[in-house]
């Protein structure tokens, strides 16, 4: 018997690839001595992104009776480039935080994607949906800090 895979397969495997990369790049930068002031930020989306992944590498098997491959390059994902930088290149606390929030926020267009689906499990659309909605808090949460703290608009990544 041949399996098909719908797009939404194809997407969720995508998202499940990027959150492996941020928990990695997270948990690079957690042992990294880079940037110490960060260190508490990182480890948090660490476990959390270790979380999610774990949760949503249980559902694709549950679903689809096996484990989800890591599918496409490893050198485009969003959090693999985001480390890159943060660990070659010197930035500054505003520029450490804008490429953190412009990383969280392609994150959260890949769930979107997923999410777009009609036919998307149930169970899964509503574990997507929690995990997108905890996303858009930190992330509203980091939007607000940074225009408290620091003024200026954000500088262009990418």
């Amino acid at each position: 018997m041949v399996r098909t895979e719908n797009a939404w397969d194809v997407q969720l495997k995508n998202l499940l690839t990027e959150i492996r990369a941020s928990e990695k790049a997270y948990g690079t930068l957690v042992q990294s001595d880079r940037y110490p002031r960060f260190r508490p930020f990182f480890k948090k989306r660490y476990f959390k992104q270790q979380h999610s992944r774990m949760i949503l590498d249980e559902e694709f098997e549950v679903i689809k009776g096996r484990k989800a491959k890591e599918n496409g390059p490893k050198s485009n994902l969003i959090f693999s480039s985001m480390e890159n930088r943060l660990l070659e290149d010197k930035m500054t606390d505003r520029e450490i935080d804008a490429i953190i929030i412009r990383s969280e926020e392609e994150l959260l267009l890949k769930y979107q994607q997923v999410l777009s689906h009609a036919e998307l499990p149930n169970v899964t659309d509503a574990l997507l949906q929690s995990q997108a909605e905890e996303g858009n808090n930190m992330l509203q949460g980091l939007r607000t800090d940074y225009k408290i703290n620091l003024r200026r608009p954000l500088p262009e990544y990418g």
